[in-house]
């Protein structure tokens, strides 16, 4: 059996409160570079998690065993988009 996890964490040093994942584009406070690029970084990462996602259902099918770890949420999000 294959086990993967995956973690992101990232912050604005000037903007420490800011969270992509709850206040998106909206939360980005004067233009801030950093902050745009962890929005950036935390879409790639949540298509990431859809691409385990996909991978580890494929891979069932054909009778493996694999867990990617890829909480629901980020899965259901990006197939609604």
């Amino acid at each position: 059996m294959l086990k993967l996890r995956a973690k992101w964490e990232g912050k604005c040093i000037r903007h420490p409160g800011y969270n992509p994942e709850k206040q998106g584009v909206a939360g980005i406070k004067a233009g801030c570079d950093t902050c745009g690029e962890l929005l950036s970084a935390w879409n790639l990462f949540t298509d990431f998690l859809v691409f385990l996602a996909e991978r580890e259902k494929k891979i069932y099918i054909l009778g493996g065993r694999v867990s990617f770890g890829v909480p629901v949420k980020y899965v259901a999000t990006k197939a609604a988009k």
